[in-house]
């Protein structure tokens, strides 16, 4: 095997280093970046981004990493399985291992598209034999979200995102909240309700009118991202500020503020057979089911979460299909890997206590 540094390059990248600078830039979720970083100690962050840019900008380098290795780079580099694939891995393991080269087929984007099935198999037949319990796998990758959680909040990682100039700050800033935004490209490219967020000593600007059904990408951006830190509070009464009379509650995403305005609402990724009245396929997340979820605002003046396709995280807790959770007012969502967090309209809740307090008097 021909395996030569780039003379093109600096620092002599052979095509193994390649192999590995594209998995931590191009596959990699944010919360195993830096994992991966220590496979490169003479690297600095800096210089492994900066040669993935000159890969996905150079077709000579991608044709050599794709003919040098083929579909057992990850198998060459004996690479860990990262927690999020174990996690995955025990799935199947509890369902069927038989299935497992259908089910990697069917869901590629579960594990590194390089690493060879044969690779998965053996994992999960090797989790069997130790009877790795998934109730066992649950609550170890649980915890393990749990201690992300007092890291960093979805906030702060939303924050950390916008602040591109320096890869290093990327990396040291834990933004494991938002798991599945993959690759630095899809950040570059990418415009999110934060840039649309007035500065907090600044009062709101008018809200262009967004459609309750199918939420549209915000596209206007401010010029620079607002200096300071904003804090839980900001987000909240921005969005209280956006609510009209008749929204009931809303899911604020990174993409757009979800406006629910109807006592039960479908949650999903809208098909041209299937529609959802909350549409997150611009999220880009193919783990989002169809129809994954119902929100019901029930007689009971409470608001539910009916889980109908994947599970659903809920503060940090794992929900399967069928089951039925109360939501409360800036409960934090995970919907087939979209961020969500739930916020009720005041000025609703308002009205309801008016009439309660109404009805009693009439009693």
């Amino acid at each position: 095997m021909n395996d030569k540094p780039d003379p093109r390059s600096r620092g002599g990248w052979l095509a193994k280093d390649d192999q590995i600078v594209f998995y931590i830039f191009g596959v990699c979720p944010f919360l195993d970046i830096k994992q991966y970083l220590r496979l490169m100690p003479n690297k600095s962050p800096a210089d492994i981004y900066h040669r993935f840019i000159e890969i996905m900008n150079n077709p000579t380098l991608q044709k050599r990493l794709l003919n040098e290795y083929g579909n057992n780079i990850i198998y060459k580099s004996s690479l860990k399985f990262s927690e999020t694939e174990n996690y995955v891995i025990s799935k199947i393991a509890e369902e069927s291992p038989k299935n497992c080269t259908k089910f990697i087929a069917s869901y590629p984007y579960l594990f590194n598209p390089t690493r060879p099935p044969l690779t998965v198999t053996k994992a999960v037949t090797r989790m069997k034999q130790e009877n790795n319990s998934i109730s066992e796998r649950n609550k170890k990758f649980t915890n393990f979200v749990e201690s992300i959680h007092k890291k960093a909040t979805l906030f702060e990682a939303m924050n950390s995102i916008k602040s591109k100039s320096s890869i290093n700050s990327l990396i040291s800033n834990n933004i494991s909240n938002i798991t599945h935004i993959n690759t630095i490209r899809a950040i570059d490219g990418m415009s999110t309700i934060v840039d649309s967020l007035p500065s907090i000593d600044e009062p709101p600007k008018p809200r262009k009118k967004l459609s309750s059904t199918t939420p549209a990408i915000l596209r206007d951006t401010v010029s620079s991202v607002p200096k300071g830190t904003r804090t839980l509070e900001d987000y909240e009464a921005y969005i209280y500020s956006q609510f009209q009379d008749n929204d009931l509650s809303a899911l604020f995403g990174y993409l757009d503020i979800h406006r629910i305005t109807k006592t039960q609402v479908y949650i999903g990724r809208s098909s041209p057979k299937i529609k959802s009245d909350i549409d997150l396929a611009p999220y880009n997340m193919q783990t989002v089911c169809r129809q994954h979820c119902i929100i019901s605002f029930c007689s009971d003046t409470k608001f539910y979460l009916t889980v109908l396709g994947r599970d659903v995280i809920i503060n940090s807790q794992l929900f399967y299909k069928g089951q039925i959770i109360q939501l409360k007012n800036r409960d934090m969502i995970d919907i087939g890997g979209v961020p969500l967090m739930f916020i009720e309209n005041p000025r609703f809740r308002k009205k309801l206590d008016e009439l309660n307090l109404l009805d009693n008097e009439i009693v």
